[in-house]
This record gives C-alpha cells, sequence and structure tokens, in this order.
C-alpha cells in the first residue's frame, strides 16, 4: 500500500515551472533543496510555452548547446543532491512529428541530449512531448504523426535498452487518445518506453478524464505531472493550477491506480505562479492536500467490510484522527467556539436573481431548531462570511448568531476572535464547504465539511456530515455536538 511516507518522497517540483524573475537555474534549485523537497524534474530549456499572463515567466532552465562541460558538471553537482531526479526534454519549437524533416532531425537531437543527460544524474526517466499533427498540412496527418512517433520512439528507445533508462511520451491534451497512444507505445514495442500521465492534460479533450488514461495505460507508466483543474463555463477546462483549486479530478482514484499497478515513480506538481516562492508555497499546500486524499483513501480500504463500503462511501463520515489518535468525541469535548461558514453551508451554494436583479438564498428551516440545542451546551458560535449581503446578518440574527462579513482572511478572523475570547485554536472548530475555507479548516483543531464539500478541502476533515450545504448540515452538525455533549437533551 502506498504510505504516506513514501508518497511524501516522490512527490516533487518542476524546473520549468520555477519562474525566473532573476534567479540563476542553481539559486532556483537551492531555494527547492533548503525547502526540503527530495524530488525535483529537470527541464533543459528556458522557453516554457504557457507564458500568456502579463505576470508569469518562463521557467528557469538551460540548454545544452550553450553551457560548457564544467557548467554542466555543475548542474549535474546541483540536481544530484535530491534523492529523486528525472528528466522532461525540452520542448520549444520541437516536434518528432514535424512534415519538416529537418525540424523533426533536430527535435532527435536535442531528445537524445536529454537522455544523454538523465544517464549522468541517474534519473528515474527521461519523457518527451510526442510530436503532433498539424491540422491542414495533409488529410492523413494523425496516421503521419503516429508513424514518425513510433520511428522517434524506437530510436529513443534504444539509447534507453543500452542505458537501463526509462523513458515515456506525455500526451499534450489536445492529441492523442488513449488508444492513439496505446497504439505508438505498442509500434515501439520496447518495456523501457512507457506513458507519462498529465492528469490536467486529460481534460482537455475528450475522453475527457485521467481514469480513462490509467484505465488503459497504468501499467505502461514511468512518469506523472499532477496539478489542479478546474472548469469554467465560459473558457471551459483550466489547468496548471494548487490542487485547491481543482474541481475536477478524482485524486483518490489516479493513486488507487497508481498503487494497483505499482507504479513508485516521482509525482511532480506544474503549477503556474508568478514567483519561485509562491510555486513553492502552492506546491506545499498541494502536497498537503495530496497526502490527505491518500491517507483518507488508505483508512477506507483498511475499515472497509469485506463485500461493503465504507461509512464514507456515502460521501460522509469521520476522516481519520490526527497524529495524536484523538477521536471525535475527544476533539468535540475541547471545543469552546463553533465557527461556520455561510454560503454552501447554511445555503445550498444557489444563488436566486429575480427580474429586478434582486439576489435571494434558501436556508433549511430545521436548522434553527439544532442551533437552539447547540446554544444550550454553552458553546459560543459565529459565522465568518467572505461576502457582504444583508441576507447573512438577517439569517445570523434570526437563529442568534453573530456574524463577520467581508473577511478576506477566514483563518486570521478566527485566530483573532478565539484569543478575543481568551481560547487556543485547540479549542475550535471550523464548518466550510470550498476552497477560500482551507486555511481556516487548517487553523481549527476540529475542521468540519458539508456532504457536497470541494474534494480538495474534505480531504482536510475530520468530519463530513451526511447532509448538504443548506440542506440540514448545519442541523447535524448540532445534533452531533448535543449527542456527544448533552446526551440527555
Amino acid at each position: 500500500m502506498m504510505t504516506g511516507e513514501h508518497l511524501y518522497e516522490r512527490i516533487g517540483l518542476s524546473t520549468s515551472f520555477m519562474p525566473c524573475n532573476g534567479e540563476s537555474f542553481f539559486e532556483a534549485v537551492d531555494q527547492a533543496h533548503e525547502a526540503g523537497w527530495k524530488t525535483i524534474e529537470i527541464a533543459p530549456t528556458r522557453h516554457l510555452g504557457l507564458t500568456g499572463h502579463p505576470r508569469l515567466r518562463c521557467g528557469v532552465g538551460f540548454e545544452f548547446d550553450e553551457i560548457t562541460a564544467s557548467e554542466r558538471d555543475r548542474i549535474v553537482d546541483s540536481v544530484t543532491r535530491f534523492p529523486l531526479r528525472t528528466v522532461h526534454s525540452a520542448q520549444a519549437d520541437l516536434n518528432l512529428a514535424s512534415r519538416n524533416a529537418g525540424i523533426r532531425h533536430e527535435s532527435m537531437r536535442q531528445c537524445l541530449q536529454s537522455a544523454e543527460f538523465a544517464r549522468d544524474i541517474g534519473a528515474w526517466a527521461v519523457t518527451y512531448h510526442l510530436g503532433v499533427p498539424r491540422a491542414g498540412q495533409g488529410a492523413d496527418d494523425g496516421a503521419f504523426a503516429i508513424h514518425h512517433n513510433v520511428e522517434a520512439g524506437k530510436r529513443l528507445a534504444e539509447f534507453a535498452e543500452k542505458n537501463e533508462l526509462r523513458m515515456g511520451f506525455e500526451h499534450s491534451g489536445t492529441w492523442p487518445a488513449p488508444e492513439q497512444m496505446l497504439e505508438i507505445l505498442e509500434g515501439i514495442g520496447s518495456r523501457r518506453f512507457g506513458f507519462h500521465l498529465d492528469v490536467g492534460h486529460a481534460w482537455l479533450a475528450p475522453p475527457v478524464d485521467p481514469l480513462a488514461w490509467t484505465g488503459l495505460l497504468a501499467d505502461r507508466l514511468v512518469m506523472a505531472h499532477l496539478h489542479g483543474t478546474f472548469y469554467r463555463p465560459d473558457r471551459g477546462f483550466e489547468n496548471h493550477g494548487s490542487l485547491a483549486h481543482d474541481d475536477c479530478t478524482d485524486f483518490a482514484a489516479v493513486l488507487g491506480a497508481f498503487e494497483e499497478h505499482a507504479y513508485a515513480g516521482p509525482l511532480i506538481f506544474e503549477i503556474l505562479t508568478p514567483t519561485i516562492a509562491e510555486y513553492l508555497r502552492q506546491a506545499n499546500t498541494s502536497r498537503e492536500i495530496l497526502l490527505n486524499i491518500n491517507e483518507t483513501r488508505r483508512t477506507k480500504r483498511k475499515d472497509a467490510p469485506a463485500g461493503g463500503h465504507t461509512a464514507d462511501s456515502a460521501g460522509s463520515g469521520m476522516a481519520p484522527t490526527d497524529d495524536t489518535g484523538q477521536k471525535l468525541g475527544d476533539l468535540i469535548r475541547r471545543i469552546k467556539l463553533l465557527a461556520f461558514d455561510f454560503d454552501g453551508v447554511f445555503t445550498d451554494n444557489r444563488v436566486h436573481v429575480n427580474q429586478e436583479g434582486i439576489e435571494s438564498v434558501s436556508c433549511w428551516r430545521s436548522d434553527g431548531e439544532g442551533l437552539k440545542r447547540f446554544r444550550r451546551l454553552g458553546i459560543d458560535m459565529v459565522i465568518i462570511s467572505t461576502e457582504k449581503n444583508p441576507v447573512v446578518a438577517a439569517r445570523g440574527r434570526k437563529v442568534g448568531i453573530r456574524c463577520l462579513q467581508g473577511v478576506e482572511d477566514k483563518a486570521a478572523a478566527l485566530r483573532g476572535i478565539a484569543e478575543e475570547s481568551g481560547l487556543s485554536m485547540d479549542q475550535v472548530a471550523f464548518v466550510g464547504n470550498d476552497t477560500n475555507d482551507l486555511p481556516a479548516l487548517r487553523a481549527a483543531a476540529l475542521p468540519i465539511v458539508v456532504g457536497d464539500a470541494n474534494p480538495a478541502v474534505a480531504a482536510y476533515a475530520k468530519f463530513r456530515t451526511n447532509a448538504r450545504g443548506g440542506q440540514g448540515a448545519v442541523r447535524e452538525v448540532c445534533d452531533l455536538f448535543a449527542d456527544i455533549l448533552s446526551p440527555e437533551q
């Protein structure tokens, strides 16, 4: 089973996503090493093609043709400090399936340079972007691209066999489909040449689900890129974000597929940010989310009865206890402050707008009865909302809870309330539902989420309600506390 400790060591960073704001390659790698990261992907390029945003920068890097032998040796010394290393070949202006033979030859030359470098640093693998067909250049673009990717793969596989390297092709998201990738790998015919999964890219074109790729190709997996993907109706799927922003990927199922097929290689976060410091911060948050998802997944498997389902299979129940082995009841007995988010907790997260543009929301009437029962326990309550909306204050007055509105930093607000009340954060519980609640959930001793919470947030919860937000979740939390603290009520 994929233990948390083992997974922690394998999660890593990519130099191509360390944005250059004047830092050298060595300074950037030093920052990653000093921050305690154990795994790194080296991309020998300074030109990442994902820089349309004005605040984004190309990643730190180098070009093999522009460095001296001594500089190359220094790069080798710098990256071999990391226990687990992998290489992602240069891609700018290269295409192994170009109609131009000169571009194909130059692409192969640079691919072999990356392979030699991977061999010299003892890399886990070296992976490449597939050559892609250029629409409109010929009726047989797809067949042409498959043929030349197979031929390129065979040549690269010869190097891999001779030097005992792993290699693989990464899918771009727009091409190929999983079945075409399998056709290419079978055409190459080497067990040393496999598949590089990019979880975010899988959402960019049909079948738009990374599990479709793992279902067909997980036994050929040599590398994995992870990042958050979210969907916007006006733009479609967007990726290369933090896992905190993901609302698409079932990472528990992805990790399960990795474990089932004994994949033990790197998991590299590709997160677009404006600075290296921000990349390290978001990667660290994403790592915590992934580790929590994995721990929850492992606990479900361990506790699941034969032939049945865990309590969480219905989307609810208690997540794993913390490292001190505290049970839910022990945590609840310590709580002196219960804080709620409003939208998506007291409401069902929908907004009703009439023809005059006036907004309204729906709340659950029986929450009021639960709050009355909870109030008799003598525990303080507060609503903390990012929104400024009269309905928040109105509902707060109705149920007798004070409200803080327009709060940008809920964790800071929570700490402030606790300090004013003479409480430590060990005595605080918070109920949330979405990614903007994550800092407060992490700050609280007892993080609680509603039944339909964002999966990235749910990974941090010590309790998840059966009820959805705005449909009895608040009542369920109140009853939970009352049943434990005052069962005679």
